[in-house]
């Protein structure tokens, strides 16, 4: 049987929703790999003893073809963090799933699942219904696609 203990993850986007999921993912034993914009929040959850990242582009090099789920609140948010010299993209590996948990607008999504298929890459639109009361108590939907 896998299980999550098995599986190398990444998590960027620890906001509002994100930190609970994330949080959640690692009490299962996942192998997780955390960044945020925001430096306070990553000072934070490496205090609970997380792995965290200087940039996505770490993300991407610990996942290897592992697991990155994206928590970022639009398009712009995204393509600050996949586009660039440290951006996601730079160095997804093959076979690596980038999972999109956001209410991203379709043209950037589809491109960007358009990018990583080029890359050997799956992009993953997997908008999340429930609310941060959802993402506390691990209690969300997730509608994916792609």
């Amino acid at each position: 049987m896998h299980s999550l203990s098995d599986s190398r993850i990444g998590f960027i986007g620890l906001g509002n929703m994100g930190k609970p999921m994330a949080r959640h993912l690692r009490a299962t034993g996942a192998r997780i790999t955390l960044f945020n914009r925001s430096k306070q929040v990553l000072e934070e959850l490496a205090g609970e003893g997380a792995v965290v990242a200087s940039n996505p582009r770490e993300v991407a090099e610990r996942v290897g073809d592992g697991l990155v789920f994206l928590s970022l609140p639009n398009a712009g948010s995204v393509a600050e963090v996949v586009e660039g010299e440290d951006g996601l993209f730079s160095a997804l590996a093959p076979g690596s799933k980038v999972i999109d948990m956001g209410s991203t607008a379709v043209e950037p999504t589809r491109a960007w699942h358009e990018r990583a298929l080029g890359m050997d890459s799956d992009w993953i639109d997997a908008p999340v219904s429930g609310g941060q009361k959802g993402a506390r108590e691990a209690n969300l939907t997730i509608m994916a696609g792609g």
